[in-house]
């Protein structure tokens, strides 16, 4: 004997077998069933986001990459970034190339208006901008400080050449050429 059931997808009722029903049919057609997908998804994901977080950021509560991002594993595709998700879900599809990007500088932050969309080089510029790169002596494979910076450029400056500072510090001509003329260690004076 069939049972009425209301499809969770467009509210219409539909009958059953009583052993689907018993088993929990829940949509009329498989359409309603692919269309509702989705939503269920979201519903998930939205589960693992904590909206009360520091400066009006939601903050991912679920998995992270080693880097610190949130990462999400949709039932449609592999493992995707939370913020990239979060950002899809709200604004639609990310060109390819593209990064996702915080305005707030918190990596576990998914509120889709704290991320902007960006290139790679946007992105390194928003992070110079903000301080969050590291420079000069501060970045792990640096093999001056800014005094040999300095000093470096004074000589070159006293008419020392470039090959003759070179071997000074024990580098290349090429590398003295691009700190004398700035191109590296530019923010050293």
């Amino acid at each position: 004997m069939p049972t009425t059931l209301i499809c969770e997808q467009c509210g219409k009722e539909f009958q059953a077998t009583n052993s689907h029903a018993k088993r929990g049919q829940r949509f009329c057609s498989r359409e309603c069933y692919h269309a509702f997908r989705p939503k269920r998804e979201q519903a998930r994901f939205w589960s693992y986001v904590d909206k009360a977080g520091p400066n009006g950021c939601w903050i991912w509560t679920g998995g992270h990459t080693g880097s610190g991002y949130g990462q999400f594993c949709p039932h449609s595709r592999r493992a995707i970034l939370a913020h990239r998700y979060a950002y899809e879900m709200v604004h639609g599809p990310i060109s390819d190339g593209l990064f996702v990007c915080h305005h707030c500088d918190n990596r576990q932050c998914v509120n889709p208006e704290h991320l902007f969309l960006g290139s790679s080089g946007d992105n390194m510029q928003d992070a110079a901008a903000k301080g969050r790169t590291l420079q000069g002596e501060h970045h792990p494979n640096a093999r001056f400080t800014a005094s040999n910076v300095q000093e470096m450029r004074r000589l070159y400056g006293s008419g020392l050449s470039q090959g003759q500072i070179a071997k000074r510090f024990g580098t290349t001509q090429a590398h003295v050429q691009a700190i004398v003329t700035r191109r590296l260690w530019a923010h050293v004076p």
